[in-house]
């Protein structure tokens, strides 16, 4: 068994810039990794970075904006984020740097716990032993694993007060459909991705989490690899895409399909980070229970890439799905919205946050 002074789980943004911090302060440190790659989103698609005023940035963003400006010889700020290969020699440099020992390939799989405190964790990897323990995961399965308690999904606005809590009323904008566009198959069944029964009153919880979307860096070089389709893949998994492009013609609006997947030049050398933030998105199982991360990378089955063993069904709650969220559209509609895309996406999506709550009493567990 491996015996450090903090060992930090899941390599994210976070997780380095935990992991190097504590380093830093002369501490060893260990970085366990589920997966092979360091950085997170932040070196796995998503280079684009919403910044707003860089007065307000300090600490390690700021060394990180930095950082790639200098590994392209420019001006902070000159390029709106980096490509992924360079985020991650980034952050690896950081972790070589600091001391930092960093495992990769080690998926938790049991956690062991004395009093309140974790004493240990087991990975695939390796066991590893700390003082001190940081849960930088994406959906807290070290914590979970642990005994925390948590909740998974949207919770109602009298839960803790926030004004910006539970469901939020349908409004225009590119993440929603517009009304008036025919859910139903010929003989009288849901089309795939719609969900069914009335949506949850405004402000109240209904435990909905957010549609996972794919955020890849891609590119127009030469020797660039080509999006082919697997086989099996199911087109009618999309009709609902194809009736609101209907829609649009009949508006006399043909968006561009840049505008929709995210396809324009935002990244250095002529790349692009691509999104699918618009309002038809796989629809993913609703995550129950521990093993949220394994769940999330089984919610590939409607990619084109996926192969068909990897399409598992819907995970099941016994509480109401969200309706007219996000990825999703509502049978029942309260009121007409306009149906033409806006000129900007100025309606974001809330991300649902686990709540954290005191440990229970020791156990092992797997």
């Amino acid at each position: 068994m491996r015996q450090a002074e903090v060992v930090v789980y899941g390599a994210t943004s976070a997780g380095v810039c935990a992991a190097v911090a504590a380093a830093r302060r002369g501490l060893d440190t260990v970085l366990v990794e589920p997966g092979r790659h360091v950085g997170g989103m932040t070196s796995g698609g998503l280079g684009y970075t919403d910044v707003g005023d860089s007065r307000v940035l300090g600490g390690m963003a700021a060394e990180f904006r930095r950082a790639v400006a200098d590994a392209y010889g420019v001006a902070p700020g000159h390029y709106a984020g980096p490509e992924p290969h360079v985020a991650e020699a980034v952050f690896r440099s950081w972790l070589e740097r600091a001391g930092v020992e960093v495992v990769v390939g080690a998926p938790l799989r049991t956690v062991v716990t004395s009093g309140e405190r974790i004493f240990s964790i087991a990975t695939v990897a390796g066991d590893f032993a700390a003082g001190a323990f940081v849960d930088a995961s994406y959906e807290g399965d070290l914590l979970a694993a642990a005994g925390v308690s948590y909740r998974v999904g949207r919770e109602d606005r009298a839960l803790h007060g926030e004004t910006f809590a539970g469901r939020r009323e349908v409004v225009p904008g590119m993440h929603n459909f517009p009304p008036w566009i025919s859910p139903f198959l010929a003989d009288g069944t849901l089309l795939p991705q719609v969900a069914d029964g009335p949506m949850a009153e405004v402000g109240a919880g209904d435990g909905g989490v957010m549609s996972y979307g794919y955020r890849v860096c891609l590119s127009t070089a030469a020797d660039r690899i080509p999006i082919e389709r697997r086989p099996g893949y199911d087109e009618e998994h999309w009709e609902l895409g194809r009736r609101l492009f209907r829609h649009w013609r009949e508006q006399g609006v043909e968006p561009r399909a840049g505008r929709l997947v995210g396809l324009e030049p935002n990244l250095p050398n002529g790349k692009v980070r691509r999104q699918l933030a618009r309002p038809v998105l796989p629809q993913r199982a609703r995550p129950v229970g521990l093993g949220l991360s394994r769940r999330r990378s089984r919610g590939t089955r409607a990619h084109p890439a996926a192969p068909p063993a990897s399409r598992p069904r819907p995970a099941v709650l016994p509480h109401p799905r969200p309706r007219g969220a996000a990825g999703r559209v509502s049978a029942r509609r309260r009121r007409p919205r306009p149906g033409l895309p806006p000129r900007s996406p100025r309606h974001r999506r809330r991300r649902s946050a686990c709540t954290l709550r005191p440990a229970a009493p020791p156990r092992r567990r797997s």
